[in-house]
């Protein structure tokens, strides 16, 4: 049976990792830290769409993991932890992939998450 993943890992997806692909271009950018990266090359680099690539680009960056000039990123978190974060993720995703994957597709999606807020029923509100 396969271990289970810490949960400063699971923290760190939940508030940083919204799809397999947004993994998979923060560990691409991570693998080479000194090279700048536009989203077309990371796109032709994964094999991906350019715009999906794009939106992962811009929300590591405001997430703080990738620093950007221009039109150009790279792998330079804001501060450390967040590099050591990334550095444990990408070493449970090496030995315990299918673990990791189920934790992002587990994750909730923010869109799911409003629309459920939306149908909250709330004590003391106009219907009760």
């Amino acid at each position: 049976m396969e271990r289970s993943i810490p949960d400063e890992v699971l923290h760190f997806i939940k508030e940083c990792i919204d799809r397999i692909e947004t993994l998979e271009v923060l560990l691409l950018l991570q693998s080479e830290p000194g090279r700048s990266w536009t989203a077309r090359e990371v796109s032709d680099q994964m094999r991906s769409s350019q715009l999906a690539v794009q939106g992962a680009l811009d929300g590591l960056h405001s997430r703080g993991l990738l620093e950007k000039h221009d039109d150009r990123f790279w792998f330079h978190p804001r501060r450390t932890d967040l590099a050591e974060k990334t550095a444990r993720l990408a070493s449970c995703y090496r030995e315990r992939r299918t673990a990791v994957i189920t934790a992002i597709i587990a994750r909730p999606n923010d869109a799911v998450r409003s629309f459920a807020e939306a149908f909250r029923f709330r004590k003391g509100g106009a219907d009760g």
